[in-house]
């Protein structure tokens, strides 16, 4: 990755959810600057700040992959299914999103360590989810199912 978009990346992910939209969701007013909003995006970055302390070989995880994780387990997971008018217990989807993650980041060192390519991109978190949706904690909940 060019020194400059990495430097991007990083800049969005340390800024995030500041970098240049206010996150809102009507149903729980869960927008940022919350206590619930900033909770889980602090979850989730503690969970992708511990999967890099360890490495599986020279591993790396780039900056894109961590904005890529963050944005969607925040944006796509945690701010509809809360938002949702079902209660759901927080502590719950606390638990699966760093479970989940946790995976992913294993799932994708182990992918890397054999390739020749060592760093895990925004295009590897993708192919993985996809990958092992089946197996994610927060696909288990059919939360999405009718």
């Amino acid at each position: 990755m060019r020194k400059e978009l990495e430097n991007i990346y990083n800049d969005f992910y340390e800024g995030y959810p500041f970098f240049g939209r206010i996150l809102y969701t009507p149903e729980k007013k869960m927008y940022v600057g919350s206590e619930l909003g900033n909770s889980i995006i602090q979850i989730i970055k503690q969970e992708l700040k511990q999967s890099e302390k360890f490495k599986v070989g020279n591993v790396t995880i780039r900056p894109d992959a961590k904005l890529f994780t963050l944005i969607i387990f925040h944006q796509m997971v945690a701010i509809p299914i809360l938002s949702d008018k079902k209660s759901v217990n927080t502590e719950n989807i606390n638990s699966f999103i760093k479970s989940d993650i946790n995976d992913l980041m294993n799932f994708a060192k182990e992918e890397k360590q054999n390739s020749q390519v060592k760093e895990v991109t925004a295009h590897t978190i993708l192919s993985l989810i996809d990958k092992h949706w089946d197996s994610l904690n927060i696909s288990k909940q059919e939360w999405w199912n009718d």
